[in-house]
């Protein structure tokens, strides 16, 4: 059953977010946050993460100072086309919040199932295996 805290476009659809205009704001949106009480996925130190319980997660700068780490992940994905990257379903303008595709964990064990075994590619797989790293 679909419920408020189900989906972020619902919440932003019955609820007015409060009008952002600056980093200043930014606490305005963490008491907006806190009504909803989303499921606390992870916390590391300049983000959380909350799952919306729709196949998409929530990416939250933990304050003003660390909303460059969202800015910097839009860029990334934009720079990636999809490839390699969970799918930018909306950010905020401000970057205060991204929502993003869930994905899972991928294992080394995984990356070579896809590279060795279903790619039939041939390659010499070590541990810290490293993707080239896009040039946009």
């Amino acid at each position: 059953m679909l419920t408020l805290k189900n989906s972020l476009y619902l919440l932003l659809e019955t609820v007015e977010l409060p009008k952002y205009n600056s980093e200043k704001d930014f606490g305005k949106f963490l008491q907006w946050l806190d009504i909803y009480d989303l499921p606390f996925l992870g916390k590391g130190m300049s983000r959380t993460v909350f799952d919306l319980e729709d196949g998409t997660v929530l990416k939250v700068a933990n304050d003003s100072f660390c909303i460059d780490h969202n800015e910097d992940e839009v860029k990334i994905i934009k720079c990636m086309n999809g490839q390699l990257v969970p799918e930018l379903i909306d950010f905020e303008p401000n970057y205060f919040w991204l929502r993003l595709e869930k994905v899972e964990k991928v294992t080394e064990k995984d990356i070579y199932n896809y590279w060795v075994e279903q790619r039939a590619w041939i390659g010499n797989l070590r541990s810290g295996i490293s993707i080239p790293f896009m040039t946009c």
